[in-house]
């Protein structure tokens, strides 16, 4: 594999990291398919493993164990999630579970690699939809970047002053905030995310991811929390659909909404029904040419 660095995530290690995906490659084969591949990609700075070429997806609980697995024998850089894509000549499935084995119906980031990989595999058709566990989803690239959907807002309500949800393909707590360099999102955010009362209230006992949001001259700024990772993120695509939502719910920004995370910009805008997610997504490992393939299984 080649090396493919990137200006939005924190520096680390070419070497060791090219040394740990190799040892992963071979634990995966050994584990599910001499076929199976790693691609390792990031939306914003949200790093994603995706595994593939595979002939079958095991169930939850392996899913589980081998996010947890790849994740915890990457130390060069933070593995934020693990995705494991089937494609066919008709469909392409995608499965996501947090870097903690924590699964979630999909991933609004998770997408966008999905998506970036399918088209440089030339497997990227017009129309195109991405099987997920919420149902079809449409991607597409559009002048370089991946643009998806995360289906339609539902059980949006408000909370509180400043305070609302809303399930954007994964449940979202919105916050909204002066400033957001005061907070202290890993502590703020899993006090929300794991407050019993309040997930009985918006009707997720599995846990919210958190948002924390400031309005910026041109759309809005977003740190999130995520469950699973149990951390700041340096993006959320699922989290910004629900920041702008919600901005735009309450009049503050018309869409589409310019939003700004840690590790970029991504924008979100809605056909009328979904919501829609635009940004770049790339590679840490640029695949060689004989590994181009492995997507496509029979």
């Amino acid at each position: 594999m080649q090396l493919s660095k990137a200006t939005s995530l924190p520096a680390f290690d070419a070497e060791l990291l090219a040394a740990e995906c190799a040892a992963i490659r071979t634990m995966i084969r050994g584990r599910w398919s001499a076929h199976a591949e790693l691609r390792l990609m990031h939306g914003d700075g949200n790093v994603i493993a995706l595994l593939l070429g595979f002939h079958h997806a095991g169930t939850r609980q392996d899913r589980a164990e081998l996010a947890r697995a790849v994740c915890a024998r990457i130390d060069a850089v933070r593995i934020d999630g693990v995705g494991f894509l089937r494609c066919t000549d008709a469909t392409a499935r995608f499965w996501f579970h947090d870097r903690d084995g924590t699964y979630e119906p999909t991933c609004g980031n998770g997408l966008r690699c999905v998506t970036r990989l399918l088209s440089d595999l030339g497997w990227l058709t017009d129309p195109a939809e991405v099987l997920t566990d919420n149902g079809p989803r449409r991607v597409r690239m559009e002048r370089g970047e991946a643009v998806v959907s995360v289906g339609t807002p539902r059980d949006y309500r408000v909370l509180g002053p400043w305070m609302s949800f809303v399930y954007t393909d994964i449940p979202h707590l919105v916050l909204l905030r002066h400033r957001l360099a005061d907070i202290d999102v890993r502590r703020a955010g899993a006090r929300l995310a794991h407050d019993v009362s309040l997930r009985r209230t918006v009707g997720h006992p599995e846990g919210v991811h958190v948002d924390f949001v400031e309005a910026t001259l041109t759309g809005i700024a977003v740190r999130t929390y995520e469950i699973g990772v149990e951390d700041e993120t340096s993006a959320c695509g699922t989290g910004a659909a629900a920041a702008a939502y919600v901005a735009n719910r309450l009049g503050l920004r018309p869409m589409p909404v310019e939003v700004r995370m840690r590790g970029g910009r991504l924008f979100v805008t809605t056909d009328g029904t979904e919501l829609l997610i635009t940004g770049r997504s790339d590679y840490l490992l640029r695949p060689t040419t004989s590994e181009e393939g492995a997507c496509v299984t029979s």
